[in-house]
């Protein structure tokens, strides 16, 4: 991918920072990552500090749904969400070319 981004783990330690004086009853965490492994080396690192996490990009749900040991919720990919019988939510004669031509 040729995107220029901003490294997530210092960036959500900012974020957590921003409101650790706040009273907040859960902080959910939406994690759009390239690969399952950068899934599991967000949840060892936030563990205990955000009540849930879910990775997607994958398109695919993963079987690794999990409750952490110290009270997170994690699965590495929640899988596509979008129209059915798409190509990642585009319509087939949409796509098509990008197959068959």
């Amino acid at each position: 991918m040729n995107t220029e981004y901003v490294n997530p783990f210092p960036l959500i330690d900012d974020i957590l920072a921003e409101h650790e004086e706040e009273k907040l009853e859960a902080i959910l965490l939406d994690f759009h990552k390239e690969a399952t492994s950068e899934g599991y080396a967000m949840a060892n690192f936030l563990d205990g500090r955000v009540s849930l996490l879910w990775g997607t990009h994958t398109h695919i749900q993963t079987a690794d749904a999990e409750i952490w040991p110290h009270g997170m919720g994690f699965i590495s990919d929640v899988g596509f969400s979008g129209a059915r019988r798409s190509l990642i939510g585009v319509e087939w004669e949409t796509s098509k070319h990008r197959f068959i031509e």
